[in-house]
């Protein structure tokens, strides 16, 4: 798991992963926005970018869920992030 507060601003790769690492359990949006700490409107922005990448699912009654593709993108990004660390 990612370690959220590491440092006071984190990249987009860094919000992406958390944000994944986050609904691998079927969560809701105020979940993910506390859990990730972002702003509403900036979790609408990330949701987006990555519904249409197909990373997560969003049902009708807006519980949010990784893909397959999500998950290996988050294995990834892990991976590497182990590879360089800080």
């Amino acid at each position: 798991m990612i370690k959220l507060v590491r440092k006071l601003k984190r990249s987009r790769t860094e919000i992406i992963q958390a944000i994944l690492d986050i609904v691998q359990e079927e969560t809701n949006l105020t979940a993910v926005m506390y859990k990730s700490f972002i702003s509403y409107s900036q979790l609408k922005k990330y949701l987006d970018l990555l519904e249409k990448n197909g990373l997560i699912t969003i049902d009708k009654k807006k519980k949010i869920k990784i893909t397959s593709k999500g998950s290996q993108y988050l294995s990834t990004a892990n991976k590497l992030s182990e590879m360089i660390k800080y």
